[in-house]
């Protein structure tokens, strides 16, 4: 009876237990339906379309945060922009004519009208630029004839006469088709007249006599009038011009004047392109002239 009773019990007590776990699971399903069904009333009235609770929370975050980067992106270009302006000043961009460009470097863009606008307008200070001033002596012998042109009456003296012959270029009479510029050389190219003889300076002041000779019989020193004078200096200016107007002292006074051009206008042509060079020719419709007559 004892062992009877007591596996009895046991299913009683193990029924009892199953029957109150049923209940207990029933009222957590009773439970659990009705505050679901009060949360969604819940979500349908407070969060409307977004719906409610942490994930409704979410969505209108995550969509602000978007907004607020792009609104900062734009802020920050255009500042940006702004400080580039300011330190570097507007930027200007600008057409010109292909047939007139012939360099767009770190320098900037320049034009053949750069070049002659710089060389012409130094050129026209220039209205006669000495590229040579040219010494010279002339010896002369003066005669003194005696009595009857014998030589015993006669007086000689050598005397030696200086001066100074001046070259110069008319450069006030460039133009532009004086102006060559060379783009794929990288040249400018200037035609310069040749060069001109334009003063004879005698320098009377540094003329030297010689002791004169005499014949046995002459005495004195020779004495000239001033018309004989005048003549004789006349004589030694002529004698000066024959010597200064020859094709050597000329083709000198080229090489001189080729010279002083390139200094005049290298720094020219430097301060609108270092990366061009200069060179000076002569306009071969010039010629060498006298122009002290």
């Amino acid at each position: 009876m004892a062992g009877k009773y007591s596996k009895t019990d046991s299913e009683a007590h193990e029924r009892a237990v199953e029957e109150a776990r049923e209940q207990i699971r029933a009222e957590l399903e009773a439970k659990s339906g009705k505050t679901s069904g009060k949360t969604g009333k819940k979500r349908s009235g407070k969060y409307g379309m977004y719906g409610g609770g942490r994930s409704g929370r979410l969505i209108p975050f995550i969509a602000g945060l978007i907004i607020g980067i792009i609104v900062g992106g734009l802020l920050l270009l255009l500042i940006g922009n702004a400080s580039q302006t300011m330190m570097f000043g507007t930027n200007h961009t600008t057409t010109t004519n292909a047939d007139t460009v012939f360099q767009q470097g770190m320098l900037g863009t320049y034009t053949a009208a750069d070049f002659e606008k710089a060389i012409l307008g130094e050129a026209v200070r220039h209205k006669e630029l000495v590229v040579k001033e040219q010494p010279i002596e002339i010896p002369t012998t003066i005669t003194r004839a005696g009595l009857g042109n014998l030589q015993i009456f006669s007086k000689v003296q050598n005397v030696y006469y200086f001066g100074t012959g001046v070259y110069t270029i008319s450069l006030s009479d460039l133009d532009e088709e004086d102006v060559v510029v060379d783009e794929d050389a990288k040249k400018v190219t200037v035609l310069i007249p040749h060069a001109c003889l334009q003063y004879i300076n005698p320098n009377l002041d540094q003329t030297l006599f010689e002791e004169a000779g005499k014949g046995l019989l002459a005495f004195g020193d020779i004495k000239l009038t001033t018309q004989e004078q005048n003549s004789l200096q006349q004589s030694v200016t002529d004698s000066m011009r024959e010597r200064l107007t020859q094709e050597d002292m000329f083709l000198g006074a080229d090489e001189f004047a080729k010279v002083s051009a390139w200094e005049i206008f290298f720094p020219l042509v430097a301060s609108v392109s270092p990366s061009y060079s200069l060179e000076i020719r002569f306009d071969e419709n010039t010629m060498h002239r006298d122009l002290t007559k």
